[in-house]
């Protein structure tokens, strides 16, 4: 990803790993080996934000989404 980066792509986080560090913090149930259902809501929503946000803040550019 770091190679990438360095060719001006625009790589966005991950949002499963912040979803569950939260979780975990938190002592949250939304994780994928306690609530899948809520787990899996949780990472659509995060995951179309997250695509949003990106496309809204960054015009005419190359985007990787892991």
């Amino acid at each position: 990803m770091e190679n990438l980066k360095n060719k001006n792509y625009l790589c966005i986080p991950e949002v499963a790993r912040e979803i569950i560090k939260d979780q975990v913090q938190k002592r949250g149930s939304a994780l994928p080996w306690a609530n899948k259902e809520e787990y899996a809501q949780m990472m659509w929503q995060e995951s179309v934000r997250s695509y949003q946000e990106t496309v809204e803040n960054n015009t005419g550019g190359k985007y990787l989404f892991r």
